[in-house]
């Protein structure tokens, strides 16, 4: 994606701001790992099935109630 986009973005930003924003996208995909990823070492497989599976019905339910 970085080769795709570089210079197209290069020469609308410059070169520092180019770098500023691909450090804003690491960011954010760090936090939304972070903050969206569930833990999973030292667990079943079946203790995570089982955490998805609840958040997915709970998404559900949520959604059939408005």
């Amino acid at each position: 994606m970085v080769s795709l986009t570089f210079l197209p973005l290069l020469s609308a930003f410059g070169t520092g701001n180019i770098f500023l924003l691909y450090a804003a996208f690491c960011f954010l995909a760090v936090w939304f790992i972070k903050a969206k990823a569930i833990e999973t070492r030292g667990r079943s497989l079946e203790s995570i099935e089982a955490e998805l599976r609840h958040r997915v019905n709970h998404l559900h339910d949520g959604e059939l109630a408005k």
